[in-house]
């Protein structure tokens, strides 16, 4: 039997931090990024032996150190002296013949194994339903979504990361289906709450989420939640169609409910309605920016008018956007200015709608051809200034993040499909 004095408790998900008798280390503690890694690292191999080799491989992957077996040493010396203020004179980490090794006298539980072995016991059928739906539903309170930040670009760390995100979806949908056999549509529906919380651009958990608001009755609240769902998945992951959402849109439209208003009551709804700021119409990509874009084409064709649709673009000068983390963080800080250039640039009366993670398309009503490209560089010129305004002008720069712009005149041969 183990003895709970020896047991030093470990939570990688959310914030580092180790429990031991009652003491607790954060990483307030340690203020040291290379002295987390390096403690993370052995807890999370706590039953082997690792070599010097093996940590330096591991602490100084993509940097050259002149000499990494003195670094290792110092890092070892350090963590040793932070161990010993925050949780007790005991020897945690051992040392022998260029090895380091946790010390198999203090057990470690870590919430990650803890993730896994609530998983694993809940798939065994012969538990009773309320058993495996317990520990189901323990296994997703320890589940925060993403490992320590300090620890989580390590290579080491991304495969793990990936490893339970997998399990954690897993064990919701097995849930899910759990409470579907004895038609619990509250609890499914308050379960996906949870689980959007911690995995916003999963999108099994809207789909379940709408059909089990569409069971409870709430079919109109279910559309609502529908629309908002698609455009923020489609905004966030670039996407033009989430599948699953789509799929469900014709269960949303297969009843009808008898509401009818007067055309009073409309009129005053739209009267109520009033745009924020009077700015541009920014819109859904995929539902509303198509259905306008079709009929500005068949007011054109009525009225024998030109009109001309912009596409902005940001991007590196070569075309690559898979130049590493920084880039990528610059190239959406970016994308977000233009964002707000494009809204407060144009006429209210203008449209426009982010058609991709790095681009944004426009439409111009009523705008001469000769002005189209004046519109298009003051927008641009707004965002430089937004760039610069948040001083990262020539941080962008560095990177090579650049903005273009395409014009195209509206008509029935680049109609959008």
């Amino acid at each position: 039997m183990k003895n709970n004095k020896s047991v030093v408790s470990v939570k990688m998900f959310g914030e580092f931090s180790i429990e031991y008798k009652s003491q607790v280390l954060a990483y307030d503690d340690m203020r040291s990024e290379m002295v987390t890694k390096l403690l993370a690292y052995i807890l999370v191999n706590n039953s082997k032996t690792i070599s010097v080799q093996e940590l330096i491989d591991v602490l100084w992957v993509d940097d050259e150190i002149i000499n990494p077996v003195g670094a290792l040493k110092n890092l070892v010396y350090r963590l040793r002296n932070i161990l010993k203020s925050k949780l007790g004179d005991e020897q945690f980490i051992l040392s022998s013949r260029g090895t380091y090794s946790w010390n198999p006298e203090y057990t470690i539980e870590l919430d990650t194994v803890n993730i896994e072995q609530l998983y694993y016991k809940s798939k065994d059928s012969k538990l009773a339903k309320t058993e495996r739906i317990s520990l189901l539903k323990k296994m997703m309170s320890l589940y925060t979504g993403s490992i320590f930040k300090v620890i989580a670009s390590q290579h080491w760390v991304i495969q793990m990361e990936a490893y339970y995100r997998s399990m954690y979806i897993r064990g919701v949908e097995e849930l899910i289906s759990l409470y579907k056999e004895d038609s619990k549509y509250k609890q499914i529906n308050d379960c996906c709450n949870i689980a959007i919380a911690v995995e916003p651009l999963e999108e099994e958990f809207y789909y379940q989420k709408i059909k089990a608001m569409i069971k409870l009755g709430n079919r109109k609240e279910a559309h609502d939640y529908y629309e908002k769902s698609k455009a923020y998945l489609c905004e966030k992951l670039g996407i033009h169609e989430p599948t699953k959402l789509v799929r469900i849109y014709e269960e949303l439209s297969n009843k009808i409910q008898v509401n009818n208003a007067s055309i009073d009551d409309i009129n005053g709804e739209m009267n109520n309605q009033h745009d924020e700021g009077n700015k541009t119409f920014m819109c859904d990509y995929n539902v509303v920016f198509r259905e306008i874009y079709r009929l500005e084409q068949r007011r054109m064709e009525r009225l024998g008018i030109s009109e001309y649709m912009v596409l902005f673009t940001i991007g590196t000068v070569n075309g690559d956007t898979n130049k590493g983390e920084t880039v990528v963080k610059y190239l959406k800080e970016a994308t977000k200015y233009l964002c707000e250039a494009i809204e407060n640039s144009l006429r209210s009366g203008d449209v426009a709608s982010r058609c991709s993670e790095l681009q944004y398309v426009v439409l111009l009503p009523d705008c001469p051809e000769q002005n189209v490209d004046d519109v298009a560089v003051r927008i641009i010129n707004n965002y430089i200034e937004l760039l610069r305004k948040n001083k990262i002008y020539t941080v962008i720069n560095h990177h090579n993040i650049r903005i273009f712009y395409d014009v195209k005149s509206i008509n029935k041969e680049n109609l959008l499909v």
